[in-house]
C-alpha cells in the first residue's frame, strides 16, 4: 500500500512505489468522524492511482495528464509567490488584475494560445499605448512559463513578437521652461524639481525619500533602494537652499505625496502633481503632446551636465547607470561640439598655393 501517515504532517502522504519519490497527496486525514475518515483515504488512494499511472507514462514516454486550472487562479498563486518577490510587485499585480479580465474566460490556463493571446493584443492596443500592450504582455509570459510543467508542458507564447514602438528622442526641459516651473511652484514643489534635475534621481526615489537619508552636514543624499546602484549623491548649493526652506513634519522629505487620502500610490500622486504644476506653467506635458514627464527631469540633468563639457564617466557615475550606452542617449545633437562636426563635413577644405618652379 502506498498510502502513509507522518507524525508532522495533517495530509495523507504516498510513497510511489518502484521510486524514490515521497509526496503528499493534499487530502486530510482527519475529517471528524469515522465515516469521513474513510471517505478521505479512499480519496487518498484514488490520488495516489493517478499519480502511479502518471509515473507509468512518463517511463514509458507517453503523455501524462496536467491538472487543471484557471488563470485567475493561477495568477493568485503567481501574485503570492512569484510577483511578491520582485520590485515592482504592485504594479505588476495591477496588470495581473486586467490581464484576468480577459483570459479568466477560459476554462483551463492549458486553454490559452498564440491565437488568443494576439487577439487580446489587438483589442487592448485600441484603448491603450503599445508600449503598455508590451509590458502586460511580458508579465503573461512570466505568467505561462511559471506555469510549466505543472500545468504546461511548455509556454505557447515563449516567441511572442511585441509591438514594435518607434524611438523617440528623451524630452529635456529648456532653461525658460524650468524657470516658469520654479515661478509657479511651492516652497515643497521647488525643492523636489530641483532636486530631481540635479541629482538625476529616479521618481521612486525622489517620492520615497526620508529626512535620515538626507545628510545636511555632509551635503549628500544616500539613496535606498534605487533601481540602479548609485552612491552618495551631491546636494548641490540651490538644493540645498530649497532643502532648507522646508520644514520637516515627519519622517518623508516630500510628505504631500504621501497623504492617506484616496488610496493613490505614492508616485501616482507625485506624476499628477507634476502635471498641475505644468499646466500651472505653461509647459507642455505628457507623451503624447511631446511634453515632459517626470523622468525627463532625469534627461534634463544628464544632459545638461554632458553639454556643459563634463566627461560621460562622472554622469554614469553621478546617474548610476553601468554601461556607457544608456548614457549617450542624453547626448543630443544641440550640443555645440556634435554640430561643430555636423558642420565640418560641407566646409570646403582652404586652398594651398603651390609656388612654380622655373
Amino acid at each position: 500500500m502506498g498510502i502513509y501517515t507522518r507524525p508532522d504532517s495533517p495530509w495523507w502522504w504516498m510513497w510511489l512505489e518502484g521510486t524514490k519519490l515521497r509526496e503528499s497527496t493534499g487530502i486530510p486525514r482527519h475529517g471528524g468522524s469515522p465515516e469521513q475518515n474513510k471517505e478521505l483515504r479512499r480519496q487518498a488512494q484514488a490520488v495516489y492511482a493517478t499519480r502511479q499511472a502518471d509515473v507509468a507514462r512518463n517511463g514509458a514516454g507517453l503523455p501524462t495528464a496536467k491538472p487543471v486550472i484557471s488563470f485567475a487562479d493561477f495568477a493568485d498563486w503567481y501574485a503570492d509567490h512569484i510577483a511578491a518577490h520582485h520590485r515592482g510587485a504592485s504594479k505588476e499585480r495591477s496588470m495581473l488584475t486586467r490581464l484576468c479580465n480577459w483570459f479568466d474566460r477560459y476554462a483551463s490556463i492549458a486553454d490559452i494560445d498564440a491565437d488568443g493571446v494576439r487577439e487580446w493584443m489587438t483589442a487592448r492596443k485600441r484603448t491603450v499605448a503599445p508600449a503598455t500592450v508590451n509590458r502586460e504582455l511580458d508579465v503573461l509570459k512570466l505568467v505561462l512559463a511559471a506555469a510549466v510543467p505543472k500545468y504546461l508542458d511548455k509556454s505557447p507564447i515563449a516567441g511572442l513578437r511585441r509591438f514594435r514602438i518607434d524611438e523617440t528622442e528623451p524630452r529635456v526641459l529648456t532653461h525658460d521652461e524650468e524657470r516658469r516651473l520654479l515661478v509657479a511652484a511651492g516652497p515643497e514643489d521647488q525643492a523636489w524639481l530641483i532636486m530631481a534635475i540635479d541629482t538625476l534621481l529616479r521618481l521612486s526615489n525622489v517620492v520615497n525619500l526620508k529626512w535620515a537619508q538626507v545628510k545636511r552636514a555632509q551635503k549628500v543624499i544616500i539613496p535606498l533602494n534605487a533601481k540602479v546602484s548609485h552612491d552618495a549623491v551631491p546636494i548641490t548649493d540651490r538644493l540645498e537652499k530649497a532643502l532648507a526652506r522646508l520644514q520637516p513634519s515627519n519622517e518623508w522629505v516630500f510628505p504631500s505625496f504621501h497623504r492617506r487620502d484616496k488610496g493613490t500610490a505614492a508616485k501616482n500622486r507625485a506624476i499628477r502633481q507634476f502635471d498641475a504644476l505644468c499646466q500651472r506653467a505653461g509647459v507642455p506635458h505628457g507623451r503624447q503632446a511631446h511634453g515632459v514627464t517626470f523622468h525627463c527631469l532625469r534627461h534634463t540633468g544628464a544632459t545638461r551636465a554632458l553639454q556643459n563639457g563634463y566627461s560621460v564617466r562622472t554622469v554614469m557615475k553621478l546617474g548610476g547607470w553601468k554601461d556607457e550606452r544608456s548614457v549617450m542617449r542624453y547626448v543630443h545633437a544641440a550640443d555645440s561640439d556634435v554640430r561643430a562636426a555636423a558642420e565640418s563635413i560641407s566646409a570646403r577644405p582652404p586652398h594651398s598655393r603651390k609656388r612654380k618652379t622655373g
